[in-house]
């Protein structure tokens, strides 16, 4: 099993009396993009600040390679990158220049400025000035800043905001290929499902500060099951029917009910059943429930998947199902994102 580079227990983050992080058990394994999944106002980036140590939690620690935060701030954050939003950039340097500035900072070699630029694709246009840059250069240099000391962790909240569709692509590339070409495991915060699916090999989703599921995506795959849509002549007999036959069918709209997880076989069961009852049955169909689905279903209602969070963190593990989670909402002065 991957050892944990980020492990969070019990995170909590209020702002007055907004809860932003709910008792927060993150599991980061070496190695992995961890897509960090949730609507805005989720509490992705408080979340983030408090990985950065930027903020104090009220509750809970943060471990980052197996060592509690607090105890070693400093030494353990020269570990990590970050690109938190836009990058702050000299727009009248060139791209070399703005390295050579970060350089200097942090005490980083030429070499490791040659090889950040190169790993994002820019060595060539690090001669040109940023201000000439597109938004997707921008975001790419910003990249190669977070990487100059070669980190073991590189966190990115939400990279592809305000990019085109060509800058998303190479975005999408570049963090895919990461801890293949570097090493570096990879925490990306985004509100968008398909660029987190797209990349991610972990995926949390987060919601009220509150994390709702953890895994890999075949985890989560699994839990988007088959459902059946059947249109009826009298779907509240036919509801009643299903109920007392054991499926667990519920009302779509006047005239359909939909059936979670039945499958191909049970649509020739329920067919034959409604029959015998006496029920006109006009169209079954079978509905694949998409990630997209799942993710709205899971945000919009803040349940969690299953009776705990896949892969729970010590906190969570032993106060998850004693301790009620209150659905509290964050608005735009919670500080959550």
């Amino acid at each position: 099993m991957s050892s944990l580079v980020v492990e969070t227990v019990g995170l909590t983050r209020w702002f007055g009396r907004v809860q932003a992080v709910d008792h927060l058990g993150l599991a980061v394994p070496e190695g992995s993009v961890y897509g960090f999944l949730g609507p805005n106002g989720a509490g992705k980036s408080t979340t983030i600040r408090l990985l950065l140590g930027v903020l104090g939690p009220d509750e809970g620690l943060v471990e980052l390679f197996g060592e509690p935060l607090r105890r070693n701030r400093l030494g353990l954050l020269r570990r990590v990158g970050s690109l938190v939003e836009e990058p702050s950039l000299y727009p009248h340097l060139t791209g070399a220049e703005n390295m050579e500035v970060a350089r200097r900072m942090v005490g980083a070699t030429r070499a490791q400025v040659a090889l950040a630029l190169a790993t994002v694709g820019l060595t060539e246009a690090a001669k040109r000035t940023v201000r000439g840059y597109s938004q997707g250069m921008r975001q790419r240099l910003g990249i190669a800043l977070a990487l100059l000391g070669e980190p073991d962790l590189l966190i990115l909240d939400e990279p592809t905001n305000g990019l085109d569709p060509a800058g998303i692509m190479e975005m999408r590339d570049l963090i895919r290929a990461l801890p293949e070409t570097t090493g570096t495991t990879v925490l990306l915060s985004s509100h968008l499902l398909r660029e987190v699916e797209q990349v991610a090999t972990y995926i949390g989703i987060v919601n009220q500060g509150r994390l709702l599921f953890q895994g890999t995506k075949d985890e989560l795959w699994a839990e988007a099951v088959d459902r059946l849509i059947v249109d009826v002549n009298d779907p509240a007999r036919a509801l009643r029917a299903m109920h007392d036959a054991g499926w667990a069918a519920m009302p779509r709209d006047e005239t359909t009910l939909v059936v979670e997880g039945a499958g191909r076989a049970d649509a020739g069961h329920i067919n034959e059943m409604l029959l015998q009852r006496g029920l006109r049955v006009f169209a079954l169909q079978r509905e694949r429930v998409t990630l997209e689905d799942l993710f709205l279903r899971l945000t919009a209602a803040g349940e969690r998947l299953g009776d705990t969070v896949k892969n729970p963190s010590r906190y969570e593990a032993s106060h998850v199902s004693a301790r009620p989670h209150a659905l509290v909402g964050t608005g735009e002065n919670g500080g959550s994102r």
